[in-house]
């Protein structure tokens, strides 16, 4: 069962909020945790009143959307929501009003839900219809289902303390030096109106939660709820530790935002790397405690595996590895004095399975940082002395490990270094990194569109992988077994 990861931390003295997520399915009624995080965690209402969806109303009609979490947002758009409703099948087509949203923002969880950014749109109510590809008679439309707000502030957080400056935008408004803006009825200082829709101001200070942002213009005030968040804390920072000393104890708590189940098991990180940092599990009620020293401002990291089936598809899926293709490229090197070389710890796995079918011995690049703000110094496990090494990744995205990997190779006495890869990113400055290094060839499939940039480059070679597609493709056709192409 996947689910959706997150987790709170409090600092000593400082008060800080970190977030990872692992979208995943989940059978149960989808609930989420209270703005303060103060109780047990709520069922969504889907109009303020009403409870959760019952499984009984879902099989009311074969296709419904019921409703929509949250059910308001910025006009700009940008919002992760989750809908509910029945009949939802993987190509599922969703409006808000008139602008049917991107394909690349939708993303179908199950029948019953689909996860949604929303598009940009103007202040007020608009209907949710949703549709399974063009067949109008799956069509279903929760009229006023989702309602942009007329302003949003940005940034929408801060600390307990107040002082954060946010500037506020609306929409179909004209605010001028009248205007007061107002969190949790306590008024904001220093305002100043930067043009009719646009303002800036500095928060009070308040208590730790979601709060609602008002403006008053004139005789009109206009509230929109959880407008602004105040963190757990007196610096707010979130996604890592402030830039202060940290204070005697650190408490992470793991939790599943969508049944507010603790989770046990999770790995949590103080510090930029498992060697230098501090190392701790989650317990049974999802606690890690960090204590004594903490010594300088650090990172704080969760991680916590997903290796449970994809979640939506309506037809089988077979997961192809382009090894084979590579294997049959190198296969005339075979006893010619070659190494496969691992450019890290984390791909000694994939590297062991390629040397195994190349009959050659393998090595593996260990990469490590001596002290903070120190370059990486690299190991060679193995010996590469007077070999042909071959360095076996999954994908090359800048080539700036790959070079560097090549060249400790060198220096460690190889006679000369390959590297073959699967996907082929090479953003940024990676066809000239390679194209200056000294590698002897790298070789990559087109599983991505590659740029005549690619092509120019004396060094890259790319092999395709459609045979590979075709034999899959006529193995299932034929009802046969495409085992035989996986390594």
């Amino acid at each position: 069962m996947r689910r959706r990861l997150h987790a709170l931390a409090w600092v000593g003295l400082l008060g800080g909020i970190f977030f990872a997520s692992c979208l995943a399915r989940r059978d149960k009624p989808f609930v989420r945790q209270t703005d303060d995080d103060a109780g047990p965690p709520d069922s969504i209402a889907l109009d303020g009143a009403a409870p959760d969806v019952s499984p009984d109303a879902l099989e009311i009609a074969p296709h419904a959307v019921l409703g929509i979490d949250p059910p308001h947002g910025p006009f700009a758009g940008n919002t992760l929501v989750m809908i509910r409703g029945n009949g939802f099948e993987s190509n599922a087509r969703v409006w808000f009003g008139d602008v049917e949203v991107p394909k690349a923002s939708v993303t179908p969880v199950d029948p019953q839900r689909i996860q949604v950014v929303t598009p940009p749109g103007h202040a007020g109510a608009v209907d949710l219809r949703v549709q399974n590809g063009n067949a109008e008679s799956t069509s279903a439309t929760l009229t006023g289902g989702y309602t942009y707000d007329t302003f949003f502030a940005t940034p929408s957080s801060g600390p307990t303390s107040g002082g954060t400056i946010i500037t506020i935008e609306g929409d179909g408004v004209s605010w001028d030096d009248s205007t007061e803006v107002e969190i949790d009825r306590q008024p904001c200082t220093d305002v100043s109106i930067l043009s009719p829709t646009k303002l800036a101001c500095t928060t009070p200070p308040s208590d730790a939660g979601s709060k609602v942002l008002s403006v008053i213009s004139g005789d009109q005030r206009e509230d929109v709820l959880d407008g602004f968040t105040y963190g757990n804390g007196d610096d707010g920072f979130k996604g890592g530790l402030s830039g202060q000393p940290l204070g005697k104890q650190l408490t992470v708590l793991a939790f599943d935002n969508q049944v507010g189940a603790a989770i046990p098991g999770v790995t949590v990180l103080l510090g930029d790397d498992v060697d230098s940092g501090q190392v701790a599990h989650t317990d049974k009620n999802g606690v890690a405690t960090f204590s004594g020293e903490l010594g300088r401002k650090g990172t704080v990291t969760l991680a916590v595996k997903c290796f449970e089936p994809i979640t939506f598809f309506d037809v089988p899926v077979d997961h192809l590895f382009a090894t084979p293709v590579m294997i049959d490229y190198f296969d005339d090197l075979r006893g010619e004095g070659v190494t496969v070389v691992s450019p890290d710890a984390g791909g000694v796995e994939r590297a062991r399975a390629f040397a195994k079918r190349m009959g050659a011995p393998l090595a593996i690049i260990d990469k490590r940082r001596t002290d903070v703000n120190v370059a990486e110094v690299m190991h060679i496990i193995g010996e590469v002395e007077g070999q042909n090494c071959l360095i076996v990744d999954d994908l090359i995205d800048t080539a700036g490990t790959l070079v560097k990997g090549s060249e400790a190779l060198l220096k460690a006495g190889a006679k000369s270094v390959s590297a073959c890869a699967t996907h082929a990113v090479l953003s940024g400055p990676a066809v000239e990194r390679i194209e200056n290094s000294e590698i002897e060839e790298v070789i990559v499939t087109n599983s991505i569109p590659l740029g005549d940039h690619v092509d120019a480059c004396r060094r890259i070679k790319v092999l395709s992988v459609a045979p590979l597609l075709a034999k899959a493709i006529q193995s299932i056709h034929e009802d046969g077994s495409v085992s035989t192409l996986f390594v």
